[in-house]
C-alpha cells in the first residue's frame, strides 16, 4: 500500500465534527503519520475496515528491510 492509498482510506473515516470519543478520525491517523508511526496508522485503518491487507507484502518489506 502506498501513501496515497493510505490517505484515501483515512478520508473514509468518521468526520471529526460527528465523531464520538471512541471513533477513529482522520486527525488520529495524521497524528500517527506525523510521528512516523506508520504501522499504528495502518493498523487503525485495517481495524476500521477501510484497508485490506496487501497479499504477499510483509511489514518488513514495507519498511524497506
Amino acid at each position: 500500500m502506498d501513501v496515497p492509498e493510505l490517505l484515501a482510506s483515512a478520508s473514509l473515516l468518521v468526520p471529526e465534527e460527528t465523531a464520538t470519543e471512541n471513533d477513529i478520525t482522520v486527525r488520529d491517523i495524521w497524528d500517527y503519520l506525523v510521528h512516523d508511526e506508520w504501522e499504528i496508522a495502518l493498523g487503525l485503518l485495517r481495524s476500521s475496515g477501510t484497508v485490506a491487507r496487501s497479499p504477499g507484502v510483509s511489514g518488513e518489506a514495507r519498511r524497506g528491510g
